[in-house]
């Protein structure tokens, strides 16, 4: 098509346009410098990509040319828009617009190319690509050697877990006469990704097949036992529990990390939700915070506002990584600093800011579920519980305030379980979503 036109073009006007077709890939540092020095345009439509030099080299070859300044227009869709602000954005799909921005480009006058220019000039010469490399393996080693889970209530270093033998386990749990399991979701019973995330976010009967058959079956099994109680602790929606779980009717659910729970039941939709909003004006919060999450969703390409019930949450799970947390970071102080009248807790995990109430947390369910148990007489003298993140730590501590003042519980039937070997206040580890699985299935062959 591109050809086509610019053969009709030269036949009405002859000589006009020259035009040359060369893969990138082919061209030279010196061919590459000398074609930017002459280019009075560079047009970047990507559909999706990460950092490429080529808009940097360009911005350089303009500075130090005879030309003057040129203009970088770049896909929204790409790194280079969120580095680059002298750059003007577009989204390639949009035609009329790339066409209108094309002629911009062409149209600007000599003033405010320099203007643009100077407003990257400083962060391109500032961030060749060895730095650039060398600060990503650095972050990548400060991770690798970190011995901590970040949580204000608790600065000292945690030790990391010791694998969990699974016939201990099933033995532990034949041996008592009252259980209490609680299972974290996402990476625990089921993998995580992002197409596990899509499938949660618009679930539908389809979001079941995401859990093994033999998960199901076992969750079924020790669903049904009188004798043991089981909670599925997410921070998903409750929607998208009982998408997955709505032919376990037994399986306790609670959504939003315990804003909204629902109690196990003896029949398929006798499961009810209710949904505790801890004395929070909700109406109040939203009316401040949700223009700030619209409007960090409009400047952030790939981050969405994601519906809460009662709660708001931001997500930049599918946003360029380092833009999208240093946008979430900016955003997290702006709305704590709007939002301190009011008691709420804004929340940084996994991808998401989230808005929540004041002290909320999964372990409020873990002490929910074994008080009301004591309180009916059926103290669990097994517990377990297995997540994979450190939003899931909170469960931990719960059961270990739960052993502190319960008695006569045997110490030995107290699991606190974490997925992958790391540093957590679990004492225990399994290796992935897949190994929780068959722990499941051995306990439900008891």
């Amino acid at each position: 098509e591109v050809r086509d036109l610019v053969e009709r073009v030269n036949d009405q006007h002859p000589g006009s346009i020259s035009y040359v077709e060369r893969p990138s890939g082919r061209l030279s540092m010196e061919e590459r410098l000398a074609l930017f020095q002459r280019a009075d345009v560079l047009l970047g439509t990507a559909i999706r990509e990460g950092h490429s030099l080529y808009p940097f080299e360009y911005a350089l070859a303009r500075a130090r040319g005879r030309r003057g300044p040129g203009v970088t227009v770049a896909s929204e869709f790409s790194t280079t828009a969120t580095l680059l602000s002298g750059a003007l954005a577009i989204n390639p799909f949009d035609v009329p617009a790339v066409a209108s921005a094309m002629d911009a480009a062409l149209a600007m006058d000599a003033r405010e190319k320099r203007d643009r220019l100077d407003r990257d000039l400083p962060y391109v010469r500032s961030r060749p690509s060895g730095k650039w490399t060398a600060e990503i393996l650095d972050d990548m080693e400060t991770v690798h050697k970190q011995i901590r889970v970040s949580d204000p209530d608790d600065p000292l270093a945690l030790a990391t877990a010791t694998r969990l033998d699974v016939g201990t386990l099933a033995s532990a749990f034949g041996a008592s006469r009252s259980r209490a399991i609680f299972l974290d979701l996402g990476g625990t019973i089921i993998p995580k990704g992002d197409s596990v995330s899509k499938v949660l976010k618009a679930p539908t009967e389809d979001a079941r097949a995401l859990l093994r058959p033999e998960v199901r079956a076992a969750l079924a099994v020790l669903s049904a036992d009188p004798k043991t109680t089981v909670y599925v602790v997410s921070g998903t929606t409750i929607e998208a529990l009982e998408a997955l779980f709505g032919d376990l009717p037994r399986v306790g659910l609670a959504a939003a990390s315990g804003l909204v729970q629902a109690a196990p039941a003896a029949t398929a939709g006798a499961r009810t939700s209710k949904v505790s909003e801890h004395g929070t004006d909700w109406a109040a919060v939203r009316a401040v915070a949700a223009p700030m999450l619209r409007r960090q969703a409009a400047r952030t390409n790939g981050s969405a506002v994601l519906k809460r019930d009662p709660g708001l949450a931001w997500s930049y799970y599918r946003a360029d990584p380092e833009w999208g947390r240093i946008q979430a970071l900016q955003l997290a102080r702006d709305l704590e600093a709007a939002l301190a009248p009011h008691d709420v807790e804004v929340v940084h995990r996994e991808g998401m800011i989230e808005v929540v109430p004041g002290r909320l947390h999964k372990g409020n369910v873990v002490k929910s579920v074994l008080t009301n148990l004591t309180k009916n007489g059926a103290k669990p003298d097994f517990v377990l519980t297995v997540g994979d993140s450190p939003v899931d730590e909170k469960m931990y501590s719960s059961v270990y305030s739960y052993l502190a003042d319960a008695e006569q519980l045997p110490l030995d039937r107290a699991f606190t379980v974490t997925v992958g070997k790391k540093a957590s206040r679990a004492l225990f580890y399994l290796n992935d979503h897949k190994h929780v699985g068959d722990a499941l299935a051995a306990l439900a062959a008891k």
